[in-house]
């Protein structure tokens, strides 16, 4: 039951990231996640979103000014966590066959490349670019935070780029520049 209570979590939250981001951040210059233990630098001159209802994380819309009711498919930085219960991973790798598998995208992507030695919040990581049909491209990188035994109280942490085949190069500068403001807990027990 735990186990597929965890699932709907994972899913509800990742679709309110990708979706429903209503309101703006509270601090348009930096994102503390308390509950998942990680904070990022937010990009100036762009609107950084988080859902009213949760808390797993903050979308930076990269062509928008509007939180509430921004497009599914509008060029965005996602960083966000779950707990790993769904995957129960021990690595990123394990997590990253999950996040980027074709299977659960529709339409799937034409093309995944993965991505070489990345880093997410100074800790080893995994991820992929995916490339779709109509243009858009993604890029996944994910890492896990090791909490307290059992393997699924450890914490997912993802960074998510989505935007344009036109945008992209430009859109990749600024989620590296985000990336290097990612900080992750220490591994260990909640504090």
């Amino acid at each position: 039951m735990r186990w597929v209570l965890a699932i709907a979590m994972a899913v509800l939250a990742f679709g309110l990231l990708r979706a429903n981001a209503q309101i703006p951040a509270p601090n348009s210059q930096h994102y503390d996640n308390f509950d998942y233990q990680f904070s990022t630098d937010l990009p100036q001159r762009f609107q950084a979103c988080v859902d009213e209802n949760t808390n797993h994380g903050v979308v930076i819309l990269l062509n928008s000014t509007v939180c509430r009711g921004f497009s599914k498919i509008a060029p965005r930085i996602a960083i966000f966590a779950n707990y790993n219960v769904p995957y129960e991973a021990r690595t990123p790798a394990q997590l990253a066959r999950h996040d980027c598998s074709a299977s659960r995208f529709d339409p799937a992507p034409r093309r995944i490349e993965w991505l070489h030695a990345p880093t997410l919040g100074g800790r080893r990581a995994v991820g992929c670019c995916q490339y779709f049909r109509d243009g858009r491209i993604a890029e996944w990188i994910v890492t896990l935070h090791k909490t307290d035994e059992p393997v699924w109280d450890w914490i997912e942490v993802a960074a998510y780029l989505e935007t344009t085949t036109g945008r992209y190069a430009k859109d990749l500068r600024i989620f590296r520049r985000v990336l290097k403001g990612v900080w992750i807990h220490p591994d260990g027990p909640f504090d």
